[in-house]
């Protein structure tokens, strides 16, 4: 049996007078104020869940030229975006408008995100408006419905526009992905209707195929664009599909051109971060048998939305005996729409439109991250309602539209308490975990919420809940460590976090913790190690580069921080903080113009910064400008009076350009703000011996030496004090202990043989400037002094 062949309108005008106008403009009207209305509380709805990936951490987006860089979104991670360039350009220009209504440069304020997906929203829902129009004014429905055909449009577009199922594609910013692609595969299918009845068809059919390349490039679901075009074709236009190919096959033979497109993307995507394909540890059995769950769910909530659920988790099925009544109802729907695709083929294809764009997502690919998801409903829904409202209005007429208009108005109110739920990244979680209790990863999201709050109680009993559902979650043990140091217990935290790197010795968060751990205490080694782990496994990670850099000066390997440090700067370009540290490790390899040109960019940036101006004074004493240095120093003194370094480096530079009086008086000051400061005692000492006060050098020395024993530099100052007094003896016991500390100290080696020969103790002086000579081939003053006493003894 063939099926029933139908017979083409020859034009749109045929089929009867259509409204007018004004009454499409209202009607589109009463569209977008009702969605307005429904979704007016989403404006302020912060970033989260997969917002983070594809908007808040996605360095793609914030620039749109080069063109090449909004268009290639990071594939490392499943972000919403990846594979999907258009979607990943809308959200670039997002950016830009947010930077520029915002004046800020993050470019993340979210309302912009929102308006635009709820603009796509309306937009789609007009379509759907116009494309329900003009199919129910096709043959096989116009007999029935053609003279309402305009009013049961209206009524399917505004139902489907305010559905609460619809609600995480509108309201979640990288949902746009869902809507867009919508947008995209209605507006093929109307290119194509109104292609049908067009002097010109050709022109409609062009913009059919250049909008079905967008849509590919907006998502994977898009493929299926020519199949339905052609069934719909086959369906409300030619009859049967050797007609529709024999009439058209340029047409179709160029949609499918986007097929390579579309494998293209799929391959540059890579599995979508590792997320959707085979070989990822999920079977396509157990998956399958979730989704006949799933699929059951989602027609359940297109007629009863509630409740409505963000994240259902990773769940799947293993046993047909768990779900063996919605496989067996899926089976009777799926077998109902084939038998329908060929006895009553305008049914046949609303089942078709349902289980066909549905089919991606909801057969045998696992998506391994969600296997359940609401925003998959976004297009099915339309033919879900479009059914339910041509079955009512055939039961009971025009009073459908008393009952739609009651309904629009309970759906909207849905929509909104819906998005109620939004409105905090807690309020959300809170909700999912009460309607998912078991889903690990909900119980993550919300302790990741509380977390921010500074709820660290809470949140450490979501992050325990989280490891109770899946005890191999790494982040779930670095969050925990996260309270856990936040609330004074470092040992546990440290604890969780080594759980978290045996689980996943990559994880990026968990080694940049103990790095910081490591650091604090003082362990300089083993935090370089965890900060290269954490930023060498995220390039974008400004803060690991920025800390492995930092704690590599500290470590006294400025050449190796560069790298880092200049890579930190790339990513932020604005932190003065690593911008600090990247002119420190300048000034530590020579280059110090380039430190001073560092700094002072940070100075620009942070003008009321006392350590900036401290550090370049030090750079400009570095590159002999002490005046300039003092100049910086009175600024870092004026802006931080009782910072005690300020004072000592101030100290430093008037010492040098021989200023000892305000020296004294500037380490005097360092000292009483800090009273343990054995260096800023050994300056002041150095001061005073500029002011010939030996015996107030001396106390100042014995104060350093009482705090720090061991201070060889101290100890080296003293002796030369005790010489200047023409007392040799201690002046030696002094030099012997700076050896005893540090025996490569080439200078005391030099003085202790002055002081030798003044002892006539030839042989042990030559022995000294020997030793300083080793230490320092080039120390022209032991050399002169070892070539005099070598003459001295020759000649005697």
């Amino acid at each position: 049996m063939q099926p029933p062949t139908q017979t083409a309108a020859p034009d749109d005008a045929a089929l009867g007078p259509g409204p007018s106008h004004v009454e499409f403009f209202l009607a589109a009207l009463i569209i977008a104020v009702m969605a307005l209305m429904a979704y007016s509380n989403t404006f302020r709805v912060p970033f989260y869940f997969d917002d983070r990936q594809g908007i808040t951490d996605n360095r793609t987006i914030d620039m749109l030229w080069p063109l090449w860089r909004p268009l290639d979104a990071p594939t490392a991670v499943n972000s919403g975006a990846v594979g999907r360039p258009l979607v990943n350009f809308s959200l670039a220009v997002n950016y830009e408008i947010s930077q520029d209504l915002t004046a800020s440069r993050d470019g993340l304020d979210p309302a912009s995100y929102h308006i635009f997906n709820l603009i796509v929203h309306v937009l789609t829902a007009w379509l759907l408006l116009a494309v329900l129009w003009r199919t129910l004014r096709r043959p096989p429905l116009a007999q029935r419905f053609g003279a309402a055909a305009f009013p049961l449009a209206f009524v399917i577009a505004l139902l489907w526009a305010v559905h609460p199922l619809l609600t995480e594609t509108v309201t979640n910013a990288i949902q746009r992905n869902e809507s867009m692609v919508s947008l995209f595969y209605l507006l093929v299918i109307y290119c194509f209707i109104r292609s049908a009845g067009s002097l010109r068809p050709w022109m409609w059919q062009a913009g059919a195929v250049v909008v079905c390349f967008m849509g590919v490039a907006t998502k994977e679901v898009m493929f299926s664009a020519p199949l339905m075009v052609l069934l719909y074709d086959r369906t409300f236009v030619a009859g049967s599909f050797l007609q529709a190919l024999a009439r058209r096959w340029a047409f179709y033979l160029s949609m499918c051109l986007s097929w390579g497109l579309l494998g293209y993307l799929v391959h540059h995507a890579s599995k979508r971060g590792g997320t959707v394909g085979f070989g990822l540890g999920m079977t396509v059995h157990d998956y399958v048998l979730k989704q006949c769950e799933a699929v059951i769910h989602y027609f359940q909530l297109a007629f009863w939305p509630h409740p409505l659920v963000l994240d259902y988790g990773e769940d799947v099925v293993k046993n047909l005996s768990s779900v063996w009544p919605q496989a067996l109802l899926l089976t009777l729907l799926v077998g109902g729409t084939l038998v329908a695709l060929w006895r009553n083929p305008a049914l046949g294809f609303a089942g078709a439109w349902v289980f066909i764009i549905l089919g991606p997502s909801s057969s045998f690919l696992p998506l391994t991250t969600q296997t359940e998801a609401e925003h998959r409903m976004y297009l099915p829904l339309a033919a879900i309602l479009a059914l339910a409202i041509l079955g009512v209005y055939t039961w009971i007429g025009r009073r459908i539209y008393v009952i739609a208009g009651a309904l629009t108005l309970a759906l909207a109110a849905a929509t909104f308490a819906r998005n109620h739920d939004y409105r905090t990244e807690a309020a959300q979680w809170e909700q999912n975990v009460a309607e998912r209790p078991h889903n690990y990863r909900a119980h993550y999201d919300f302790g990741c919420a509380l977390l921010n709050l500074g709820r660290y109680v809470d949140a450490s009993s979501e992050f325990i809940l989280t490891l109770k559902y899946n005890p191999n979650y790494p982040e779930g043990h670095c969050n925990l460590g996260a309270c856990l140091e936040n609330l004074g217990d470092e040992p546990s935290a440290k604890a969780e976090y080594d759980a978290a790197v045996l689980l996943n010795s990559n994880d990026v968060q968990s080694n940049y913790n103990l790095g910081c751990i490591y650091w604090n205490r003082e362990d300089l080694p083993a935090a370089v190690e965890h900060f290269r782990i954490s930023a060498d496994n995220d390039p974008t990670y400004a803060d690991a580069y920025a800390n492995l850099g930092k704690v590599l000066v500290l470590s006294n390997r400025s050449l190796d921080a560069l790298a880092p440090l200049k890579t930190a700067l790339d990513l932020e370009p604005h932190n003065t903080d690593t911008l600090a540290y990247f002119g420190q490790a300048l000034q530590a390899q020579g280059l110090t113009k380039n430190a001073i040109a560092i700094f002072q960019k940070a100075l620009a940036l942070k003008p009321d910064s006392a350590d900036l101006h401290k550090k370049l004074g030090g750079a400009f004493a570095d590159d002999d400008r002490l005046d300039r240095a003092l100049e910086e120093d009175a600024a870092a003194v004026r802006l931080s009076p009782d910072d005690p370094e300020s004072h000592y480096f101030y100290g430093q530079h008037l010492s040098e350009l021989g200023q000892f009086d305000e020296a004294v008086a500037e380490f005097t000051q360092a000292t009483k703000l800090q009273p343990e400061y054995p260096e800023a005692e050994n300056e002041l000492g150095n001061a005073l011996m500029g002011l010939n006060r030996t015996a107030d050098a001396k106390a100042a020395y014995n104060r350093a030496l009482t705090q720090k024993p061991d201070f060889a530099e101290a100890h080296y100052n003293l002796g030369n004090a005790f010489l200047a007094d023409n007392q040799p003896a201690e002046a030696e016991e002094q030099f012997r202990l700076a050896l005893k500390t540090n025996p490569d100290y080439a200078e005391v080696h030099n003085d202790l043989g002055n002081v030798l020969m003044m002892q006539n103790r030839y042989n042990d002086a030559a022995i000294e400037y020997q030793e300083a000579l080793r230490i320092d081939p080039d120390y022209t003053d032991a050399q002169d002094n070892y070539d005099a006493l070598q003459a001295f003894l020759g000649g005697n």
